[in-house]
Parts: C-alpha cells; sequence; structure tokens
C-alpha cells in the first residue's frame, strides 16, 4: 500500500518509478484527493526487483507498507 502525500501527489510517480527501473506495477485500487492518496499496487518481478520499486518510491517521498 502506498501512502502519499500533498507534497507529492500531483507528482507522476507510478510512471516515472516504473520508467526509470523497468518494472511494471499493477495499479489494484486507488483513492486519490488532492491533499493525499491511498493506492494499493502489486509490484511484478522477483523480490530483488520488488525491492528495488519499493526503495525508489521511498525516495520519492512514499509511505510504503506491505500488506499481508
Amino acid at each position: 500500500m502506498l501512502k502519499i502525500s500533498s507534497d507529492v501527489v500531483d507528482s507522476p510517480i507510478i510512471a516515472t518509478t516504473v520508467l526509470e527501473t523497468g518494472i511494471m506495477v499493477n495499479i489494484l485500487r486507488a483513492k486519490v484527493d488532492y491533499d493525499e492518496g491511498i493506492i494499493i499496487i502489486s509490484i511484478l518481478g522477483d523480490p530483488a526487483q520488488q525491492h528495488k520499486v519499493v526503495e525508489r518510491l521511498k525516495e520519492k517521498g512514499v509511505e510504503v507498507s506491505k500488506l499481508e
């Protein structure tokens, strides 16, 4: 699950992360308002690739948590 703050909610965070890493991301559910966003995604690839995407999202100011 991604929690996006008002600081970065207007940025194309998922698109740029996919372009930068080359790793596909599926958006399963999203609720984005002008001041915050909650997005549930599935990251394709092996665990190392998934970790790469998570780290890149965190670098961009996104709060990332794993749903079980």
